[in-house]
Formats: structure tokens, C-alpha cells, sequence
């Protein structure tokens, strides 16, 4: 089954109302109402369906799209059309995306998966190269769009096999990434023997804040010294800071965001993660038409002192990345444009969760109140090459950490993760960064 996508480039968006000429030239698709329907309680099974993304795009496909998408309590941001759609200038894209959808018997959809293609290369061992590439897949946004976390997923898992034995294309793998393990999907995973689940690195911590119904209220729950503390802090360092929502901040702001993000010792040694090219500049510009921009940006005299980056989304703040010049290190600035951002976030456009991601961390401890663990999961064909380059990737993790155990017996890790860290003057003797600490 294949769908034909109109252009041009904009969606209308729940919280902020956009262009809507996105569907002036629906095409006439006798499938779409199959494909998008209008829920009905019927029984469901799940059907596999590949959409060819092209030139044009069917009105009455976007809306019941978009409709799915708000009937999730979770339905991640990635997934609405608006941003998935377009390639880097903001028009629609062509390219393939595999459909996994959950129907009803009047053909009707309730839940919808949808799944993009991906080369994986899976590691060997720190420092090696990786593993040649996987023909793989991956999840978009990491769940399913419609339902809600309560649902079952064995149906859904049941049918990744028959995707994976699939020979149109072949595809290798399935990347699942940034899930949490009590999610129900993940659990449903691990515990299907006819598939073979890997897991990607160790799950980690990851933090959230349930807010409070005033910022008084939350900042209430700290101790008087701790508030004492953090009022210092923002004394002691000169600042203004400001909101980035507008799509007419998005150059800017990803500008003054590399140039600190260069300065610090991750961006020095591994690379900055924040760019400021076309493709960038129009993914925050169609954020911020979607209405779910939501990024910060501190100044010490005049100086861009620290950033955060961020999406705001069916009453979710996805902190996606924070940042600060390490020049300012001994102020503390990352933590202070937290503060500014807690108050902010408690009383403007009020969030109810904030999400800090994937990740331990000293500041996610500090102003989280609720903790899960997530990572990510490979489905992996039975077909010999990738069973073959699974059972390396499992090799290599295995004397990894054999050898992790053996210089942690040797009381040689902290010497180890200092010399991986040279060349850093924020590092302390313990092994860890002045900015972990804040």
C-alpha cells in the first residue's frame, strides 16, 4: 500500500495556529480512510503497511494523523507530521517509512508505529571500530502514536517478527531508542522468546520532575540553606536570560549555543552536539511554528554564558541539552539558568512534567523528584550475517566489562577517566567535572 504526500510545508498544530495551504491539492486515496480512520471499538490486529512519501498529501490522512497523535497521553513529539514529513528546507521529504498499525475490523486505526530506515553499527569494543552496517530500522519517537501506557504490546511484538522475515526490503534490525524499561513495550520485548533483543549499552538513570503547582511550592521542598544557596548563586553572577519560542530567535540563538557549547571540554574533545546549519535552523523553526520550542539563554555581561535546549509537548518539557562556557565555571552558571528556568517553567505556560532525559546526573538528582531507568533495545534478524554481528557486538560488551571490572579491582578506574579527560581544567581529582557537581 503505498500513500502519496502534498506539499507544501506547514501543519496546523493544536497550541499554535500555522499555514494551512499543507493540503490545498489533497490527492484522492481510496486507502486513506483504512489507513487514518475514525476509531471504532471493535476487535484490533495489527497490519504492516509500507507508505511511499512523495509530492503529494491527503488533508483527511494528515487530520486523522494529527487526531491519533492527541488521543496518546504520550504520543512523542517526533511522530507529528509537521516535523517527520519534512526534509531539511521545510518541504515535504521523499522517502520510505514502514507502517505498523493497530486496525479494527471496520478498518479503523487505533495505534500506529511507524518506522524509518536506519544504518546501525554496532561497537566491538572502546576504541575499535565499529561493526560493518546493519540494514536496519528505527522506531520513530520511540512508542506507538494512540492507546496510552496501559495498553498490551504483545500483538505489536508478535508482528515484529514477521517484519523482520520480510524480504521487501530485507531489513536487519529494529533500533528501539531511549525506552524505559517498565514501559510496557520493553517489557513485552525482553520477554518474547521468538525474538532476539539486545540491549544497546547498560540502562541508565533517568529523572524527572513531576512540577509543583506554583514555583513558592516548590522551592519549598528544599532546605532553608539550599534556597539560601541558590539565591547567592544568582547574585552572585550578573545575568539576563531570556526564552527562545519564535521562529524569529532560532538563528541566533543556535549561534551564541555552539559558540559556548565549542568552549566546554566535551565540545573541545568529542565535538560539539548543537549545530547551526540550514538543516538545524529549519527542525527549531518548525518547532517553534508547532508552538513546542522552548529553549533558554543566559548572558553575563553581555557574553552568551549558558543555554538550554528544549521542546514543550502535550504538558511535557523535554530538556534535550544544557550547556555552559566553562569561563564562567566557578559562578555556577548552569545552575542558575536551571533556577531561572524552574521559576519559569512553574509559571509561564505551565509544565507538568520535566523530563531530563536519558542519564544520571548530579543537577537531575538535585531538582528531580522521581527516577526510572531507560535504554535502548535492537530486534535483531535471525538471518545469519546480522545474527553474526550481533553475537560480535555481544563478545566485545562482554570483554568490556570483564576489563572494567578488572581496573576497578585495581583501583585504576578514577586514573583511567582522568587520562580520558586530560586537558580539562574543570575536572576535579575525583574524576569528575565542576559542572557535574553544580
Amino acid at each position: 500500500m503505498s500513500i502519496l504526500l502534498n506539499s507544501p510545508t506547514r501543519l496546523a498544530t493544536r497550541e499554535r495556529p500555522v499555514n494551512e495551504e499543507l493540503c490545498e491539492h489533497a490527492a484522492q486515496l481510496p486507502d486513506a480512510q483504512e489507513i487514518l480512520g475514525p476509531t471504532i471499538d471493535t476487535p484490533a490486529t495489527w497490519q504492516l503497511a509500507a507508505w511511499n512519501v512523495g509530492e503529494t498529501i491527503s488533508a483527511p490522512v494528515v487530520a486523522r494523523w494529527r487526531s491519533l497523535m492527541d488521543k496518546s497521553a504520550d504520543a512523542p513529539l517526533e511522530l507529528h507530521p509537521g516535523l517527520l514529513l519534512c526534509d531539511a528546507q521545510g518541504h515535504v521529504g521523499s522517502k520510505r517509512l514502514d507502517l505498523l498499525s493497530e486496525t479494527t475490523s471496520a478498518g479503523a486505526v487505533t495505534r500506529l508505529a511507524i518506522f524509518e530506515e536506519k544504518a546501525i553499527r554496532l561497537p566491538f569494543f572502546p576504541r575499535f571500530p565499529k561493526l560493518p552496517a546493519l540494514r536496519g530500522v528505527r522506531l520513530v519517537g520511540r512508542h506507538v502514536a494512540g492507546g496510552n501506557r496501559n495498553d498490551s504490546y504483545d500483538g505489536f511484538v508478535s508482528e515484529l517478527s514477521d517484519y523482520l522475515a520480510s524480504n521487501s526490503p530485507a531489513r536487519d534490525a529494529i533500533l528501539i531508542e531511549d525506552l524505559e524499561t517498565d514501559h510496557p513495550l520493553w517489557q513485552a520485548l525482553v520477554a518474547n522468546d521468538d525474538l532476539r533483543v539486545l540491549a544497546i549499552g547498560t540502562p541508565q538513570p533517568r529523572w524527572r520532575l513531576q512540577l509543583a503547582d506554583s514555583a513558592e511550592a516548590y522551592w519549598s521542598s528544599f532546605s532553608s540553606k539550599r534556597r539560601y544557596n541558590f539565591r547567592r548563586m544568582q547574585r552572585l553572577l550578573a545575568h539576563t536570560w531570556k526564552v527562545i519560542e519564535e521562529t524569529a530567535d532560532v538563528e541566533s540563538f543556535l549561534s551564541d549555543a555552539v559558540a559556548i557549547s565549542e568552549q566546554s571540554w566535551q565540545g573541545k574533545r568529542l565535538g560539539t552536539r548543537v549545530r547551526n546549519d540550514d538543516a538545524t535552523i529549519a527542525q527549531f523553526r518548525r518547532l517553534a511554528e508547532l508552538g513546542a520550542l522552548r529553549c533558554y539563554l543566559m548572558h553575563s555581561d553581555g557574553v552568551p554564558a549558558a543555554f538550554a535546549i528544549g521542546t514543550q509537548w502535550q504538558g511535557t518539557y523535554q530538556l534535550e541539552e544544557i550547556g555552559f562556557d566553562p569561563r564562567f565555571a566557578d559562578l555556577s552558571p548552569g545552575t542558575v539558568l536551571m533556577l531561572e528556568m524552574l521559576d519559569d517553567l512553574h509559571s509561564r505556560r505551565r509544565a507538568a512534567c520535566l523530563d531530563f532525559g536519558f542519564g544520571d546526573g548530579a543537577y537531575k538528582r538535585q531538582f528531580g523528584n522521581h527516577e526510572t531507568a531507560s535504554g535502548s533495545l535492537l530486534v535483531v534478524s535471525r538471518r545469519a550475517r546480522p545474527s553474526a554481528l550481533a553475537s560480535l557486538h555481544g563478545l566485545g560488551r562482554w570483554l568490556e566489562s570483564n576489563a572494567r571490572r578488572i581496573a576497578e579491582h585495581a583501583g585504576i578506574k578514577p586514573l583511567l577517566r582522568r587520562l580520558y579527560r586530560r586537558g580539562n581544567p574543570l575536572m576535579d581529582r575525583d574524576g569528575t567535572t565542576r559542572s557535574e557537581k553544580c
